[in-house]
């Protein structure tokens, strides 16, 4: 008598959770009551933990079969805007609806800190302030891949194009331990098939292909954070690179910089090309870069042994300081040494684009002279650049050594 009482006890307890959990099913699950319920929670949680930004939104939708979405939501603070024209994700049923009554039984707001996410996605994601903008048209992220479409950077008249990003990984999705180190952690791998290096005034563009990233990111504090990787690979005119970098960036746009704490690149036999490091402040865009390279090709002519470029200015318009030693392929012989300075412009308000306030020096042990160049005002005419030699000594002997090459 008294087990056949505890069973009907049993089956009617489950039963009636059966009941009630097939009833909120179908009352959350396939309808916008979920969305709907929430929706003032949402946006106390919104204005309670935005980092500042100001939050708004037009509608909020969709139930737990469709997934919701929120429509043309945008963030503000300051001069920083971020604008989407819609925010779509899939929640994780279970986890969100079993989270979210207990949050409504402790009668907290911060609804969001609950929200376990299966995917996301973004339609038109903008972002501008008074330094740079950029878009994306379209992104998407599950637990194991980010995907961007495209991505377009653009500063003053410059612009850089990304096309087909994704990262894979093993992503936690939760609003409430979301960060961006679940991403960059060094050991995720970025795909980046093709990206655009392009100025609105000059007709050149620069590409890059199939880019390998690796990259790591480290909070150093509130306002400042470091990205670095190694072993990236990039390729350009049908060869193959591979380079690292170190970089510190401030946070605050209008008194931060970017620091180089290194960048270098080599060939596919990982023999070092390039080695860079300096500053770059994001008010009036003032530099500071120091780059050496070593058997490293310019402008697809002559390639020196070593090389130093010192690069200063501000204002888009910058000073360059360059030697070049044993240099090969700018006449018959092998020159000891090449150096001179050059501006380099992108300020509108001036019309070159490259000028040499002064003849550039070439010496070697039975040569020396100096050549001056005209100011250039298209990126197509260093490829064309007109020579005007001015020749001080010259071994008799070594006449034909000294001949430029075409």
């Amino acid at each position: 008598m008294v087990s056949n009482f505890i069973y009907k006890i049993l089956f009617a307890v489950i039963f009636f959770f059966t009941i009630c959990y097939l009833f909120i099913y179908s009352l959350f699950y396939k309808t916008d009551i979920f969305a709907d319920s929430f929706e003032t929670n949402i946006r106390e949680s919104f204005k309670k933990h935005s980092n500042g930004f100001l939050v708004d939104y037009t509608s909020v939708d969709g139930n737990f079969d469709q997934g919701f979405i929120f429509n043309q939501i945008i963030f503000k603070r300051d001069s920083t805007e971020i604008y989407i024209d819609n925010l779509f994700f899939k929640l994780s049923y279970h986890k969100t609806l079993l989270s979210s009554i207990k949050r409504l039984l402790n009668q907290k707001n911060n609804i969001l800190e609950q929200i376990d996410i299966a995917s996301i996605s973004a339609k038109n994601f903008k972002f501008k302030n008074d330094f740079f903008n950029f878009h994306i048209d379209e992104i998407n992220l599950d637990q194991s891949i980010l995907f961007a479409k495209k991505i377009i950077f653009s500063f003053s008249d410059n612009i850089i194009e990304l096309d087909q990003m994704e990262t894979l990984g093993d992503y936690e999705l939760s609003l409430n331990s979301l960060n961006l180190n679940e991403f960059f952690n060094g050991n995720n791998q970025t795909n980046i098939s093709r990206v655009d290096f392009s100025n609105k005034k000059y007709k050149s563009k620069y590409t890059y292909l199939d880019i390998v990233l690796y990259p790591n990111y480290k909070k150093i504090n509130p306002s400042l954070i470091n990205l670095s990787s190694i072993n990236n690979k990039f390729n350009y005119n049908n060869l193959k690179y591979y380079f690292n970098y170190d970089l510190n960036i401030d946070l605050i746009y209008n008194t931060g910089k970017l620091l180089i704490n290194s960048f270098k690149v080599f060939d596919d036999k990982m023999y070092n090309k390039i080695d860079l490091y300096g500053e770059i402040f994001y008010n009036d865009l003032k530099v500071n870069i120091d780059c050496n390279t070593y058997k490293q090709m310019f402008f697809n002519t002559f390639v020196p042994k070593k090389s130093n470029i010192i690069v200063r200015g501000e204002d888009y318009t910058y000073n360059i300081d360059f030697t070049f030693y044993k240099t090969k392929k700018f006449v018959t012989s092998t020159i000891d040494k090449i150096s001179g300075k050059l501006k380099f412009n992108l300020n509108e308000d001036i019309d070159y684009l490259v000028s040499f306030p002064q003849s550039i020096e070439m010496i070697d042990k039975d040569y020396k002279g100096s050549f001056s160049i005209p100011d250039l005002y298209e990126f197509d005419d260093i490829y064309k650049v007109q020579i005007i030699v001015d020749t001080e000594r010259i071994n008799p002997f070594r006449l034909n050594h000294f001949k430029r090459l075409d």
